[in-house]
């Protein structure tokens, strides 16, 4: 598969990831999704609806990303955008491993015992959480930064994907409408900067090799 392919490919899912993100947050409007809800809640369908969007478009989105790096890889922001990368992605995965306990073991606990909910996130599982807040923040400060230097893409991608980052950070202290309405906003930000970067992907032409070839030939 060539190069451009590659980058088509992964430029249609930074589209379709963060958008199945928005979605969710538009159900999440509809419903509470905290794990401190009503147990009734865990019961609804749109409890499952939520967390199993949220759960696709993280996926997709993951999948995604390597394209984002590789296309700006050969430029000032690679090793920055590396890291920056790589800790997204694995704020992606906590966020993921969340997901799938509240989607699969939380209506379990929900039947049979309700009362070790808000226990079982005073563990380490409350780790998974705090922790794709924190690398998902750290990561997207990093990624501002590798995509303004690097300059393959818009800087105003690398500025959504900071306030997105400081937008989930945020959510930790708010409560549930307010909490919804800025994730709402916080997804929208994702969207409209990976969308960006996913349409400059999926319209590249040249392989990489050959634009860099092309600029050392224009060199004076």
């Amino acid at each position: 598969m060539s190069n451009a392919s590659l980058y088509r490919f992964g430029g249609v899912f930074l589209i379709l990831g963060p958008l199945l993100g928005v979605i969710a947050a538009i159900v999440g409007l509809f419903t509470e999704t905290s794990f401190q809800a009503p147990v009734s809640t865990f019961h609804s369908a749109l409890w499952p609806t939520y967390y199993s969007l949220s759960l696709l478009g993280g996926m997709l989105l993951l999948i995604g990303l390597p394209a984002l790096y590789v296309r700006q890889s050969g430029g000032r922001g690679g090793k920055i955008g590396l890291v920056g990368i790589l800790l997204y992605a694995l704020s992606i995965c906590m966020g993921l491993a969340v997901s799938g306990y509240l989607i699969s073991i939380l209506p379990y606990l929900a039947d049979k015992s309700p009362n070790i909910i808000e226990d079982s996130f005073k563990t380490s599982i409350a780790t998974f959480p705090l922790g794709s807040f924190l690398f998902g923040l750290i990561g997207a400060v990093l990624l501002c930064i590798a995509v303004i230097r690097a300059k393959v893409y818009p800087s105003y991608v690398g500025i959504l994907l900071l306030l997105s980052g400081v937008l989930d950070l945020s959510n930790i202290f708010a409560t549930d409408t307010v909490a919804s309405i800025i994730g709402l906003i916080s997804q929208g930000s994702l969207l409209l900067a990976f969308s960006t970067a996913g349409i400059k992907l999926f319209n590249q032409r040249k392989p990489l090799n050959s634009e860099a070839h092309q600029r050392t030939v224009n060199l004076p």
